[in-house]
């Protein structure tokens, strides 16, 4: 499928804090949300 246009737009990103249920347990991981807007 092919669109004429798509554009990444963040709804959220922040650094995190340490958590046991971390993959990569550590303070300071960044993470983002993001939806991909497709234009057909």
């Amino acid at each position: 499928m092919s669109f004429h246009s798509t554009e990444m737009v963040a709804i959220g990103e922040s650094i995190g804090e340490k958590s046991d249920s971390d993959l990569i347990p550590f303070e300071g991981e960044w993470f983002g949300v993001v939806v991909a807007k497709s234009i057909k």
